[in-house]
C-alpha cells in the first residue's frame, strides 16, 4: 500500500474468501439466514392447530368438557268430559258468594253555608198621619215652606200655622208626637226637614206638631 507510513502487521495480510478480513466475519448465505424463521412458522402453526382441534373436541356434545341440557318433559293434560263445575266447586262458590261484602265507609265533608243576613225591616209608615207645622218665628212664609217639603216627601195630611203666642216654644225647631205608636213616623219626619229633636208630648192637641224656632 503506498503512502501508508506505518509497517504491515498481522492485520494488514490478505486472507482468502473463507477468513474474516480484518475484524469483520465473512458474508453469511442466505439460507442460513432464512432457516429460523422458518422454524418459528412452523411451530407456530403446528401450535395453533393443536389449539383449534382441541377446542373442537371440547365443544361437541358427549365430551367431557360439555354437559347436554336436560330435556324437561312437557306434562300430558287431560281433557275433562264436562266443562260444568262440580258440586264441591258450587258449593264454594255458593259460600263465596254470601260472604258479605265489606264497603268503605264514604266521609262527607259538611257544606258551610254563609249565613244569611237579613236586611232590617222598614218600619210601615202612615202616610196619612195629621201634621201641623208650626211657625214661632217672625220669619213669613217658614212654615208655608216647611209644608211643601213634606209632601214633596209623600206626607199627604200636612198643614202650616203660626205657633201659640201663649205656649212655650222648644229652645231648637222639634217634631212633637202624642202617642208611642207615632214615635217611627215623627222620626222620620223629622228626618225630612233634617231635624234632630224627636220628643213625646202625651198633652199635644194634634198627632203630630213640627214648631220651627229661629
Amino acid at each position: 500500500m503506498s503512502g501508508y507510513p506505518y509497517p504491515n502487521d498481522e492485520f494488514d495480510t490478505e486472507l482468502d474468501d473463507s477468513h474474516a478480513l480484518g475484524i469483520h466475519h465473512a458474508q453469511r448465505s442466505t439460507w442460513s439466514k432464512v432457516w429460523p424463521f422458518l422454524v418459528v412458522i412452523v411451530v407456530c402453526a403446528a401450535l395453533a392447530a393443536a389449539l383449534v382441534t382441541w377446542f373442537t373436541l371440547q365443544g361437541r356434545p358427549g365430551s367431557a368438557g360439555t354437559t347436554p341440557p336436560a330435556t324437561t318433559a312437557a306434562p300430558s293434560v287431560t281433557p275433562t268430559e264436562s266443562s260444568e263445575p262440580t258440586s264441591a266447586d258450587s258449593t264454594t262458590t255458593d259460600e263465596a258468594s254470601d260472604e258479605p261484602t265489606t264497603e268503605e265507609p264514604t266521609t262527607e265533608e259538611p257544606t258551610t253555608e254563609a249565613p244569611t243576613t237579613e236586611a232590617p225591616t222598614t218600619p210601615e209608615l202612615d202616610r196619612s198621619t195629621p201634621i201641623r207645622v208650626l211657625n214661632a218665628t217672625r220669619t213669613q212664609g217658614l212654615a208655608a215652606t216647611r209644608v211643601s217639603t213634606l209632601k214633596g216627601a209623600g206626607w199627604t195630611n200636612v198643614v202650616g200655622d203660626n205657633f201659640p203666642a201663649s205656649s212655650n216654644a222648644p229652645a231648637t225647631s222639634s217634631v212633637w208626637y202624642r202617642s208611642v205608636d207615632l214615635e217611627d213616623e215623627a222620626k222620620q219626619i223629622a228626618k225630612d226637614l233634617g231635624l234632630a229633636n224627636v220628643t213625646l208630648v202625651e198633652s199635644l192637641r194634634g198627632d203630630v206638631s213640627v214648631i220651627l224656632v229661629g
